[in-house]
């Protein structure tokens, strides 16, 4: 499997062509209005860093052998499971108590 295999039955085929300068506007656009119109805390630090990992991921990662729905979905959840991964990692490095409070810090 690879990236430029050749999907047969495609109903829309805008959507199965590059929009890379789409996604780079949707993510300038999205950082700089939060930056702007919204208060700094780590809380949105931290979902800015999802976002624009997400946003990259979709892009980059590879979609795998799968060709349904769409290869942009697999690359979604592949960067989900990434992100997961990252995150459970982080908690490990943590003692029980700081974990607890980078728990209440993210999730309050």
């Amino acid at each position: 499997w690879h990236d430029n295999a050749v999907v047969t039955d495609i109903h829309v085929p805008w959507l199965y062509e590059a929009h890379s300068v789409l996604l780079l506007v949707i993510v300038l656009v999205v950082i700089l209005y939060c930056v702007f119109n919204m208060e700094g805390s780590l809380q949105l630090g931290f979902k800015l860093v999802i976002f624009l990992f997400m946003a990259i991921g979709c892009l980059v990662f590879p979609a795998g052998p799968f060709e349904r729905p769409h290869p942009i979905f697999w690359r979604f959840i592949f960067s989900i499971s990434v992100l997961y991964a990252c995150f459970l990692l982080l908690l490990l490095s943590q003692t029980p108590d700081g974990a607890r409070v980078l728990l209440r810090k993210l999730f309050n």
